[in-house]
């Protein structure tokens, strides 16, 4: 026997907003979508790029991601 879940889009609404919500406004007061964005390039650079993020990645970041790279890592923008 099969058991169908019927997805309640009302729900997965609200639970997306919350999620968002706990992304922007957490106990350590980071941006988690910003941060996630520069960990991401860190990892590509370490990984690929022998720990040099090039120029043009960081051109269009926000000033909070350039603040994310300088606090959290040996990086700068």
């Amino acid at each position: 026997m099969m058991i169908t879940k019927v997805w309640d889009w009302k729900y997965i609404k609200t639970v997306t907003a919350e999620v968002h919500d706990l992304q922007v406004n957490n106990n350590r007061s980071i941006n988690l979508e910003e941060w996630f964005e520069v960990a991401s390039e860190v990892r590509h650079a370490i990984t690929h790029n022998n720990f040099i993020i090039k120029g043009n990645k960081t051109k269009d970041w926000t000033s909070d991601r350039k603040k994310i790279l300088t606090k959290y890592t040996f990086m700068e923008a």
